[in-house]
This record gives C-alpha cells, structure tokens and sequence, in this order.
C-alpha cells in the first residue's frame, strides 16, 4: 500500500469507526471490535511483509553500491566509512530509504491500531463482566 492509498484508506477508517459505547450496545460494539481487530491485524500482517520485503531489497542494494563504489570505481574510498557517503547519496537508495520509511509509518499505524482495539475489547469485557455481577454502572 503506498502512502497516498493509505491516507485515504485512514480517513474512510476514522469515518467508519466512530465507537460510541453505551450500556446497552457493549455486546454488539465487543462484536464487533473482534471483527474490526481480525481485519486490521490480517492488513497488518500483509503490510509488515510488504515491509520485510522492502528490508531485503533496501539491504541488496546496499550491497550492491557497496561493490560498485568500492571496487568498480576509481574512487579512493576503500572503507565502509569511506564508501558510505557515496551509498547514501545514491538516487535509488535514497528512493528506496523514503519508500521503506512510508511502509514502517504504515505497519507502526496498523500495530497501534490493533493495540488499541485490543484494549479496548478488554476494557468492554470487564464492563460486561462487572454488569453481569449485578454492580450498577
């Protein structure tokens, strides 16, 4: 997902979930935090693959500017320290640095979200257990 698609699938998210809890809904809103926490945390999973993915790409091609800066030019860099400026400086690395930072921004999102509605079910089941032990809420 890039970043474009997830900033509007966020703002159909927060326009879709607008939890308003009451005394009399906490069965159906625990039901459906349940469905709501499958769903984000499957799109979760998918985005920290996209992720990992990227890692591996970001991590060869780190490699590969690596070989071609330190042996294949006629520069005098022959240490990492030396090579690395030259790697960082590399139109696709810096592409592909941009690309993973927006990917972990994404998979960041998606663990709190699903953090959130973690804590939140459990906060409605004890809100459930306490009613049904006959304490006035």
């Amino acid at each position: 997902m890039d970043i474009a698609t997830f900033n509007k699938f966020r703002q159909i998210l927060e326009q879709k979930h607008k939890f308003v809890i009451t005394k009399d809904n906490l069965g159906e809103k625990s039901l459906e935090l349940t469905n709501s926490f499958m769903q984000y945390y499957d799109q979760y999973i998918v985005e920290y693959k996209v992720l990992q993915d990227m890692l591996a790409s970001k991590q060869k091609l780190y490699s590969e500017l690596y070989n071609k800066y330190r042996y294949d030019n006629k520069l005098e860099a022959r240490t990492k320290t030396e090579v690395e400026p030259f790697i960082y400086s590399d139109e696709s690395y810096y592409k592909m640095s941009l690309a993973v930072n927006d990917q972990e921004m994404i998979v960041k999102y998606f663990e709190g979200l699903c953090d959130m509605i973690k804590r939140l079910s459990y906060n409605i089941k004890n809100i459930i257990e306490l009613k049904n032990l006959g304490m006035q809420i």
